[in-house]
């Protein structure tokens, strides 16, 4: 009787699956008869750490994925890759792409697009000048060569501009400099930020303040506000969105990363297929980043 009872629950999850577009493969770790956990840990970037922790919250109530814990934790892409790359966690977080340092420190690092994002810049909402910037100018703001406000296209406020930036090993960060700033140096005078919620609070609080951040953070204070980007005025200023990202018309966006070491199995391959199933995208939609196609 018992067996014939698995046998059905198995054959009801198999159709709730199917439906939802999840891979079958869950069946061989996640058994509500069982009464042994399954644990799984991902560590790093705190831009993909909303996305996880949405999955995370979605398995873990849910009675057809128990038993099931799974131990999420931030620390930026560079403990992300770090401890996937040791084996310390299970899977890391990256909002970056692997690059050779990396590779020479762990060769065996796997890479895995879950989602799209585009890192806006925000100032503070008391510079009202503030509309457009271009990636030039830009760069100039965060290599140092800009350091008043009037320095920007139709400025003239001559305030000092205040550079906010994420700490060292940071994906954010990284990709913000190969995108912007390219073989320049990031300027010294900037105040640094762990995460994303660190960096658009500190920008809120800073009357000339500039940063950048995830497209999920973009909104959190009522004292920032985005600033369109643009290569130059003829092909125009835009604001980070999920349509400006997915045509290629915001210039500052990249992909959204879980590390294997080496190819993903076990709970890490089924977390990743999970993450990409038709269920984990609409958690990537709502942490306000873009689905893959």
């Amino acid at each position: 009787m018992e067996q014939k009872t698995i046998m059905w629950l198995n054959t009801i999850l198999i159709l709730v699956l199917v439906a939802a577009g999840l891979p079958l493969m869950v069946l061989t770790f996640v058994n509500s008869t069982s009464d042994t956990y399954q644990t799984f840990s991902i560590q790093g970037s705190t831009t993909v750490q909303p996305i996880v922790l949405l999955a995370e919250d979605y398995i873990e109530n849910n009675p057809e994925f128990q038993p099931v814990d799974i131990q999420v934790a931030g620390g930026g892409s560079g403990a992300g890759v770090s401890g996937a790359g040791t084996g310390a966690v299970d899977l890391g977080m990256a909002s970056r792409e692997l690059d050779s340092d990396d590779l020479t420190d762990y060769p065996n690092l796997q890479a895995h697009p879950i989602a799209k994002d585009g890192i806006a810049v925000v100032v503070n909402v008391a510079l009202t000048e503030v509309k457009n910037i271009s990636m030039d100018e830009l760069k100039a703001i965060y290599n140092g060569t800009f350091t008043t406000w009037d320095q920007v296209t139709g400025g003239t406020y001559a305030g000092t501009i205040s550079v906010h930036n994420r700490n060292t090993g940071s994906g954010t960060r990284s990709t913000f400099k190969d995108l912007v700033l390219g073989d320049d140096d990031f300027r010294t005078d900037t105040t640094n930020h762990p995460g994303n919620s660190e960096m658009v609070a500190g920008v809120a609080g800073d009357v000339d303040g500039i940063g950048f951040c995830g497209l999920g953070y973009v909104d959190d204070y009522a004292a920032n506000k985005p600033a369109a980007i643009g290569y130059n005025l003829s092909m125009g200023y835009y604001n980070a969105s999920e349509t400006t990202v997915a045509n290629g018309n915001y210039p500052i966006a990249r992909n959204l990363n879980l590390i294997s070491n080496g190819d993903p199995t076990g709970m890490a391959l089924w977390f990743i297929n999970f993450i990409l199933s038709d269920v984990g995208q609409e958690f990537v939609e709502q942490a306000g980043f873009i689905k893959l196609p």
